[in-house]
């Protein structure tokens, strides 16, 4: 069964349109994720890309910390942290962090086999509720939940992206987020920890993410994405404003 489009032409119903593999949908996301989204709506299947994302994050995670690059960088990560709020590390405690940097190569895996997917879950609930609240959305969960795995996948690319740099430079220190672009200002201030939580694949998924829902429930993307980027910067602004209250900056 087919349908007559706006344009006047005839679309495949999803019983006829071909079906979009997850590989297919990854790379769809990226290079045209409108279309792509077109697919996730009419053919929902969020087992699949929950279970790529997931499992090659893993993996990633996986080789960065069995590496000693991978584990320095996060015992450094650690250390940094602590002394951002004035505190000092002593030798035992310090021993303690080297010994719990050594599980890490189990503990990351299996937060993104297990919690990563949950997370999506969450997302997916949270945005059909609103949706539905709000817009009088009628989209089922597991459309809503696609559309949420799908955009994931920009979430992945960070890793992939990120976790290189991170083993060249022995240091987890953010390397796509927008506090980058002052270095002239103290590491511990409000500035630099708001520009910090602002990253650039976040605001890609962001978009990517607006664009999925806009097909979805057929309303202006650009909309979508001014509320869900007002959302993030309310939370930047949250969490910076707490860590430089705790940090005395």
């Amino acid at each position: 069964m087919s349908h007559t489009d706006a344009s006047g032409q005839t679309a495949p119903s999803a019983a006829t349109a071909p079906r979009a593999g997850v590989l297919s949908r990854a790379i769809g996301v990226v290079v045209a994720p409108g279309e792509t989204f077109g697919h996730v709506a009419r053919d929902p299947r969020p087992v699949g890309m929950l279970l790529l994302t997931a499992v090659v994050s893993a993996v990633a995670t996986g080789l960065f910390f069995s590496s000693e690059a991978g584990r320095m960088a996060w015992l450094d990560a650690a250390i940094s942290q602590q002394e951002s709020f004035g505190q000092t590390v002593p030798d035992a405690q310090y021993a303690v962090l080297e010994r719990f940097s050594e599980l890490l190569i189990y503990i990351v895996p299996l937060y993104s086999l297990v919690l990563g997917p949950i997370v999506w879950l969450i997302v997916a609930g949270i945005l059909k509720a609103a949706f539905a609240v709000v817009a009088g959305g009628e989209a089922t969960f597991k459309q809503a939940l696609d559309v949420v795995a799908t955009s994931g996948v920009i979430v992945m690319l960070r890793t992939l992206f990120v976790l290189p740099i991170n083993y060249l430079q022995e240091s987890m220190r953010g390397v796509t987020n927008f506090s980058a672009f002052v270095p002239m200002l103290p590491e511990g201030s409000f500035v630099v920890r708001f520009l910090g939580m602002i990253d650039l694949f976040a605001v890609w998924w962001v978009a990517v993410l607006a664009i999925g829902l806009a097909v979805l429930y057929r309303r202006p993307a650009r909309s979508i994405a001014i509320t869900l980027y007002a959302f993030y910067g309310v939370i930047a602004l949250g969490i910076s404003l707490v860590l430089t209250w705790a940090g005395g900056s």
